[in-house]
């Protein structure tokens, strides 16, 4: 049940539930493995939904928002950029806090290939869950 919890946690509030959880994990009061697993399919559920709402709401849309309709240039130089380097940027937000969301809804709105998009999300989420593990770990370590 403590792990349903923590799945569910971790999709509707992200980090706040996430880093508690790794740390039980690291003192053993959770398995690990399991807890790196569980975040990861969490990140990649929620990451899915923001794909899915981008796909639906497409570029065009979005860039007729109100925040960004305001600044098109800069819109259409982010977009090139986004474009350029979507993998790579895709990856790291995941350790950039208040980018992913973003960022996931652009891949669908952008229409990135769906494959290219989890296999990045996949490798990105696995990455932070076991930095954050690690950084968990060293730190308990030293008190």
């Amino acid at each position: 049940m403590l792990y349903l919890t923590a799945f569910l946690g971790i999709i509707i509030l992200g980090d706040i539930v996430l880093i508690p959880t790794v740390y039980l994990g690291v003192t053993g009061a959770l398995n690990l493995p399991f807890v790196i697993a569980i975040a990861v399919f969490a990140n990649l559920v929620c990451d899915m939904l923001c794909y899915s709402l981008g796909y639906h709401l497409g570029a065009v849309r979005i860039s007729t928002l109100p925040m960004i309709g305001k600044n098109i240039a800069m819109w259409e130089k982010i977009s090139t950029v986004f474009k350029a380097h979507v993998v790579r940027i895709v990856f790291l937000s995941q350790f950039v806090h208040g980018t992913r969301v973003p960022v996931q809804i652009l891949c669908g709105a952008y229409r990135m290939r769906y494959l290219t998009y989890m296999l990045a999300s996949l490798g990105g989420a696995f990455a932070w869950s076991c930095t954050l593990a690690l950084c968990i770990y060293l730190a308990s370590a030293s008190l």
